[in-house]
């Protein structure tokens, strides 16, 4: 049975409209810094390569 909390309707007002508005207009952004070097692979075979590497080798 659902708690009371995942039945509620969230309703706006054009006051808390508002005030979501001006929240996120000046809520920080996030500057995202990768501290390693990042190689993007799209190949599936390359994928099951690696992933064998590190949780070992798939049952045969």
């Amino acid at each position: 049975m659902a708690t009371q909390s995942f039945l509620s309707d969230f309703k706006f007002t054009a006051k808390s409209g508002k005030n979501i508005l001006e929240a996120i207009e000046n809520s920080k952004t996030n500057e995202h810094v990768f501290s390693q070097k990042v190689t993007v692979v799209k190949d599936k075979e390359v994928i099951n390569k690696m992933m064998d590497s590190l949780l070992g080798a798939r049952g045969n």
